[in-house]
């Protein structure tokens, strides 16, 4: 897991190099005034990513304030950042880590930083403070908390290299522990799957996985927008946020299932389906064990508030909800749609999913979209023409499967009116079957 540590440690320096530029800037800047008269903070900032989730949101909010920013990255571009922040930027430079690392793992983009609470010695039940964050003394503890958690030692071992070398007459450091992040442009498409499947879930004949282990486990979560906010106040405050850990997150806590019972209020379904049975289900939310975050020191430090989740969740169910026809996020629906046909939709469902789909979102939400999800027959639906793959690994998924589903150019005179008119009877008979195995699933009465 050295490799792992390294690339924790280039994280947290980039953030530190971000200081640096702008204490030298600053002297330099003092005194510009931007072109609508305002002062320019015009501080110069290097930023490694900046072209993805937490790191465009950041750079979106920096170059707001016209700093001046430089970003290094691998080159590629996530959901709408190739025009939001590739032609803002002051300069841009490719390198790319994976030439070099030829490792993937997916804890890398879906776990939260404050994982490191993960392998310390909680000794209380509340909320876990940034003093929380220290290693049971028992040697033997220490490894086997290594073994099970590795990627949780290896983020708090970074801190740990950090605060040594700052002890030694090293450069300051700040490490911003962020719980699970969610919000608009979220490239894992956890947030985005649940909200899909909680909508159509009745329909396709699958409830929500909410896997009785994991349920009512307290968590926190942080949008996306705070986060960037946290990395920018930062910045501004210099020096008394330096050589410490910051707790950043909702103040509301969370669990599984008032997280996904949010979501089907939000979307009007009254009665969430879901499964509980640990070894036939799987989750995304929580990814940590160790309870909720206390964020009191980022508010008295920063002078940093949290959105509401009120008003978070109203954000993503609008922004999830118009991605699913929106031209710009063709390639991620696309990924999002070929994952969840896969993943969540019955075979024998297929079908019913796609024309729950026209009825719901309309004909764009297909638009240009080659479906390569394994179909044993071609689904040919009116309106949905022109499909094109807009992703090769896709296209070379459906090349290996030797079978696709596909929205073809030529209909079979089927319209979406027809279309919808033979839901209703469909579902009417996927009920009649289910009424049989209704001991298996659950509706909620949260």
């Amino acid at each position: 897991m050295e490799i792992n540590m390294l690339r924790e440690l280039f994280m947290i320096l980039a953030y530190i190099l971000c200081y640096f530029h702008f204490a030298r800037s600053t002297e330099n800047s003092e005194g510009d005034q931007a072109e609508n008269g305002t002062k320019s903070s015009g501080r110069k900032i290097l930023v490694f990513g900046g072209n993805g989730f937490i790191g465009s949101e950041t750079v979106r909010r920096l170059l707001d304030k016209e700093d001046e920013i430089t970003i290094v990255n691998r080159g590629n571009w996530y959901f709408d950042s190739e025009e939001r922040i590739k032609p803002f930027v002051s300069a841009h430079f490719r390198c790319d880590r994976d030439k070099l690392l030829k490792i993937e793992c997916e804890e890398l983009s879906t776990s939260g930083t404050d994982s490191i609470y993960e392998v310390c010695e909680k000794t209380h039940s509340g909320p876990s403070t940034e003093e929380d964050a220290v290693r049971p003394k028992s040697g033997r503890k220490r490894l086997e908390l290594k073994r099970e958690e590795e990627y949780a030692h290896d983020k708090l071992a970074c801190e740990e290299v950090l605060q040594e070398q700052r002890k030694s007459g090293g450069f300051p450091y700040v490490a911003l522990r962020f719980p699970d992040v969610i919000g608009p442009r979220d490239n894992s498409f956890r947030f985005w799957t649940y909200q899909l499947w909680i909508r159509i879930h009745k329909d396709i004949g699958h409830p929500v996985h909410m896997p009785s282990a994991v349920s009512d486990i307290e968590f926190s979560l942080i949008y996306v927008e705070d986060a960037a906010k946290a990395i920018e106040k930062v910045l501004d405050v210099g020096p008394v946020a330096h050589n410490q850990a910051i707790n950043l997150a909702f103040n509301e806590h969370f669990t599984l299932k008032t997280l996904l019972r949010n979501m089907a209020d939000k979307l009007s379904i009254d009665e969430l389906e879901f499964i509980s049975e640990d070894e036939a289900t799987w989750y995304s939310y929580p990814t940590v064990t160790k309870g909720p975050l206390d964020v009191s020191k980022a508010k008295l430090l920063l002078d940093w508030e949290p959105m509401t989740w009120e008003r978070a969740l109203d954000s993503l169910y609008t922004f999830f909800e118009g991605a699913m026809t929106d031209e710009k996020f063709l390639k991620e629906r696309e990924i999002l749609l070929a994952d969840f046909f896969e993943s969540i939709v019955p075979e024998e469902h297929y079908g019913t999913a796609l024309k729950k789909l026209f009825k719901i979102y309309g004909n764009d939400v297909l638009q240009g979209i080659a479906m390569d999800v394994g179909f044993d027959e071609t689904l040919e639906i009116e309106g949905a023409s022109d499909a094109q793959n807009s992703s090769a690994a896709h296209g070379q998924k459906s090349a290996e499967k030797g079978t696709g589903a596909h929205v073809s150019d030529e209909s079979d005179g089927e319209s979406v009116d027809e279309i919808v008119e033979e839901i209703d009877s469909e579902n009417e008979a996927v009920t009649s079957s289910s009424e049989s195995t209704n001991k298996d699933k659950h509706s909620d009465e949260l």
